[in-house]
């Protein structure tokens, strides 16, 4: 019998409600920033509200309070719209994390909340017809024709962090960025099916305690990418850089070679002083932006190495002459992605990068020799590009 646990399960929801508070706190003081910061907050508190409402919902089911039956009607209404508004946030959180570029227009935010509001609306019809639910005696909650409808809202948010989950861990080959997708593809399947367990198991009181793990899971995952992530520009650290580079140097040879590259904003210091602090990060998310893309396309690791600096290793998959002249060409193609980013965005001013590159076959040469190396022909690079503007 439920009831005879009923000291257990409130002291546990007590216990997990107040690790959610801990986690709000956290999040305020550790760990992300931006949207990605607003949405896990969003989804912390509409978990808080959710568990002291679904645990007096639960109370009533087993018969230890008496609510009044409208006050029971309210709370049972609260406790459904509130697992599609979970939804909602898990959903609009992982499409920011995951970087998803359309979560930057205006209709993101609209259609974002589209099954919320069709959830609500359902709710709203069921109160007088009983299509979602209705509440049968004082304490006993029935399911109505439309609820598979009512289901189906939360549901379409899973379904699309699935799809974009997937998607973009076909196409990112990041290791900071595959992470997390693999870890959003795992929560999402697991709060979903936790979800749609609850609505068969009401008493149980499921939800909030698969929820909260979930919550914990991501939160976990939050701070071990940032071990390995850059705050502002959400690539490659330097530490992660010096990891994996020192892996593929062991690896390297005369016939399987490794292009490692060293590059940094041209006049960057000029965009911070003209333009202010601010429009110096959009310029190095402009940067990191081209840099991932172009990392994507030839299937290379990128990082920022610090300040304006970024370090960027390619292994062509199959080594050859016409490999040197796409080592260069990738330098080519960095230059006029910034070029057009810029326009795009309509900047006042160009960006550009001073690159330089070594080709590296030894593996018993340390990366900080072939750092080194590539440094050099950076400022070599940086040197020719002075004189040929003095001279034009």
């Amino acid at each position: 019998m439920f009831s005879e646990f009923l000291s257990l399960y409130v002291t546990i929801y007590i216990i997990l409600f107040v690790v959610a508070l801990y986690l709000l706190h956290k999040l305020d003081t550790d760990i992300a920033t931006g949207l990605e910061n607003t949405f896990f907050r969003g989804l912390i508190i509409c978990y808080l509200i959710y568990v002291p409402i679904s645990i007096l919902a639960t109370l009533q089911e087993v018969y230890v309070i008496h609510m009044p039956y409208a006050v029971f009607h309210a709370v049972t209404f609260l406790r459904l719209f509130l697992v599609v508004v979970c939804c909602g946030n898990i959903y609009m959180f992982s499409v920011v994390r995951l970087n998803i570029k359309y979560t930057e227009k205006k209709y993101f935010r609209i259609t974002a909340f589209v099954p919320e509001i069709v959830a609500f609306i359902l709710l709203l019809i069921s109160i007088s017809n009983g299509c979602i639910y209705s509440i049968i005696g004082t304490s006993y909650v029935k399911y109505g024709p439309l609820f598979p409808l009512f289901l189906l809202c939360g549901v379409v948010y899973f379904v699309l962090i699935l799809v974009v989950s997937i998607e973009g861990y076909f196409r990112n080959r990041t290791f900071v960025m595959r992470s997390k997708m693999i870890t959003t593809i795992i929560a999402d399947c697991y709060i979903m099916v936790s979800a749609l367990l609850a609505t068969r198991f009401t008493k149980g009181a499921l939800f909030p305690a698969t929820f909260i793990s979930a919550i914990i899971f991501f939160f976990v995952n939050m701070q071990e990418s940032g071990i390995f992530t850059d705050a502002l520009t959400k690539m490659n650290n330097r530490r992660k850089a010096i990891e994996y580079i020192e892996d593929q140097i062991k690896e390297i040879g005369e016939n399987h070679p490794m292009f490692l590259y060293m590059g940094d904003i041209n006049s960057f210091k000029a965009i911070n002083d003209q333009y202010g602090h601010l429009e110096g990060d959009q310029a190095l998310m402009i940067v990191a932006d081209v840099l991932k893309e172009t990392a994507a396309k030839h299937d290379a690791f990128v990082a920022r190495y610090g300040g304006d600096e970024f370090i960027m290793c390619w292994i062509p998959e199959e080594y050859s002459e016409a490999s040197a002249g796409e080592a260069r060409g990738i330098i080519t193609e960095i230059g006029k992605g910034l070029e057009q980013r810029c326009i795009k965005n309509r900047k006042p001013y160009t960006l550009s990068m001073g690159i330089g590159y070594v080709r590296c076959v030894d593996p018993n040469t340390s990366l900080a020799e072939y750092l080194k190396t590539a440094d050099k022909d950076l400022y070599k690079n940086k040197a020719a590009m002075k004189a040929a503007m003095a001279a034009a």
